[in-house]
């Protein structure tokens, strides 16, 4: 397998049955290298569209590779404003190839 379909919208819709304020997205590259395609740049995008349509945040885009990691927001690919949050909502979106996965979890922040 060598593509994963990404549904912008079933991202958002289970960002908002869990009532998220905010996500970080991960996925995997199986070939190893950490470096975004051209394909995870633009569902980056259609991702941060979406979710600044339902005021939900955009915190990351992890891609795991071998024994690497890349940060969409360490390289400046995220492009949202950044609102104060008091508690925050994560929900990670893994796409491992299979079929897609959800891990929530609840933090408080920093006002």
């Amino acid at each position: 397998i060598n593509v994963t379909n990404v549904y912008p919208r079933e991202i958002i819709k289970e960002s908002l049955y869990c009532n998220a304020a905010a996500l970080i997205l991960a996925h995997n590259h199986p070939s190893g290298l950490a470096e975004p395609s051209y394909s995870d740049k633009m569902i980056t995008q259609k991702i941060i569209e979406a979710a600044e349509l339902m005021d939900i945040r955009i915190l990351d885009h992890f891609i795991v590779g071998k024994g690497t990691c890349y940060s969409f927001a360490e390289h400046n690919l995220l492009s949202m404003e950044q609102p104060n949050i008091h508690f925050l909502t994560i929900l990670v979106y893994l796409l491992p190839g299979r079929k897609p996965r959800s891990r929530f979890l609840s933090i408080p922040t920093p006002i």
